[in-house]
């Protein structure tokens, strides 16, 4: 019984977790204008239907859930620009892509991560679940 019970909660906490994920894909994708934030390719959100589907890039390592779920921790990138530079095994390549990001997100947000990357506290799923909904209102 005490199996069944741990699976379903666990399986509600996934589900959670992937609602989130969509909602700081979204949000990401809208903040960049649903374009590829290096090339500036337009890409498929509400008015494009028909234009290639990109990808949601961390900036920073994800690493904690402050980091994660940060909607400023995210670019819109196309499918090149995310899998042939950033995650690249060429660190020229990725090196480059990183400094377009950092260009266009800006000194203060590229700073505003770091310092996020530093903060350890841990972030309730309800937490993150509530500033998303700020964020999106």
């Amino acid at each position: 019984m005490g199996g069944k019970l741990k699976r379903r909660i666990s399986r509600t906490k996934r589900e959670r977790t992937q609602y989130l994920e969509g909602m700081w894909r979204e949000q990401v994708k809208a903040n960049c204008d649903y374009k590829c934030v290096v090339c500036g390719m337009a890409l498929r959100g509400p008015k494009t239907p028909n234009a290639p589907v990109g990808d949601c890039h961390h900036i920073a390592a994800r690493k904690s859930n402050a980091l994660h779920y940060d909607v400023k921790n995210g670019v819109y990138l196309c499918k090149g620009h995310h899998r042939f530079w950033v995650h690249s095994p060429d660190t020229i390549r990725a090196h480059w892509t990183t400094e377009k990001v950092r260009e266009y997100i800006g000194e203060a947000q590229w700073l505003y991560l770091v310092q996020l990357r530093a903060d350890t506290r841990k972030r309730s799923l309800a937490e993150i679940e509530a500033e998303l909904m700020k964020n999106s209102a």
